[in-house]
């Protein structure tokens, strides 16, 4: 078995930085403020396995190879402070973490995202490996589509908050077929339930928007309107529309899956952020509220898909009961 060296000659994209004011650096100033307390630093944390699929190569280096590259990338790309720790499945005996990217040999170099799933596929010739370039392409694949929709959301100014609800009406010409319209209702109902931990979505019919007989209508609030030709493609442009309404990132498109878990980080962050903040102005009870919030941030940082939207209607709870009876 041939093994392959890859931490020298490693590339690395060139990408100029994002100069917004971030997330995490605007909020930086309340967690000093509150060593006091014990206050890890928020950090998204999240794990991605790689998976030899159809040749299992001896690459000792990939793993440290890869990290390298992610680490210098992901701080070309935002301050805010998140980590991708790579973990090592290559020979697919080991934990398979819930982020896994495939790494698959064929004859060109490519990328994809399953839909509705955590994983990615790098497709990878034979020269991206004697080229030293394996590490760069799942780099690029991780960061910029697989992830992208973390980076994007977490840069975002901390006034930019996700809508909490979205109401709108839908209706159908009446030369759409049965069995369009039914897809494009299940296509809602999927949105609608897949979105429930970041907003209300309610929705209702109304056959009366539809002034073609062939087109299908969406109906937002402030009289925004969508209009839709009938296609076999119709549940992705609707599910597409929706997203656009509670301001979820374009990419990866097809996986809605991901997107929501991406929002749902951001808004469980700035919801911790504005805890911290609460606290720090908090007259009373500061003790026993920095141990809640410390206990919530710890659980954040070590955060799964299945227990992220607890966490986030736990500090929704804290911040209501702010609001009710502030301290």
């Amino acid at each position: 078995m041939k093994t392959f060296s890859l931490l020298a000659g490693i590339t690395l994209a060139l990408l100029a930085p994002w100069a917004w004011e971030t997330l995490f650096g605007r909020s930086s100033n309340l967690a000093n403020s509150l060593r006091g307390y014990k206050f890890d630093d928020i950090t998204v944390t999240i794990p991605v396995s790689l998976t030899f699929i159809n040749e299992k190569f001896n690459m000792p280096d990939l793993i440290a190879a890869s990290q390298i590259q992610i680490d210098r990338e992901i701080k070309r790309l935002t301050n805010v402070s998140i980590q991708v720790l790579l973990k090592d499945n290559l020979d697919g005996m080991s934990e398979r973490q819930e982020y896994n990217v495939d790494l698959v040999l064929q004859r060109d170099d490519s990328l994809g995202i399953f839909p509705a799933s955590l994983t990615a596929v790098v497709f990878y010739s034979l020269d991206s490996i004697h080229s030293n370039d394996l590490p760069f392409f799942i780099t690029q694949t991780i960061l910029h589509h697989f992830l992208y929709a973390d980076i994007q959301l977490l840069n975002r100014p901390n006034t930019d908050d996700l809508p909490e609800e979205l109401n709108f009406e839908v209706g159908f010409g009446n030369e759409v077929p049965s069995n369009i319209s039914e897809k494009a209702i299940v296509a809602i109902e999927d949105f609608t339930k897949q979105t429930a931990q970041l907003a209300n979505v309610k929705w209702k019919l109304n056959n009366q928007l539809s002034l073609r007989g062939d087109e299908i209508v969406l109906k937002f609030p402030e009289k925004m309107v969508k209009r839709l030709r009938v296609t076999d493609s119709i549940a992705q442009r609707i599910t597409k529309a929706l997203e656009g309404q509670l301001l979820l990132p374009e990419r990866p498109s097809a996986n809605l899956l991901i997107k929501v878990l991406a929002a749902t980080r951001r808004k469980t962050m700035l919801n911790l952020i504005r805890l911290i903040s609460k606290v720090e102005e908090s007259s009373s009870y500061r003790d026993s509220l920095a141990t809640k919030i410390s206990g919530l941030i710890e659980s954040f940082n070590r955060a799964n898909s299945s227990s992220l939207g607890q966490i986030l209607n736990e500090t929704n709870f804290l911040l209501s009961e702010f609001e009710c009876s502030p301290l």
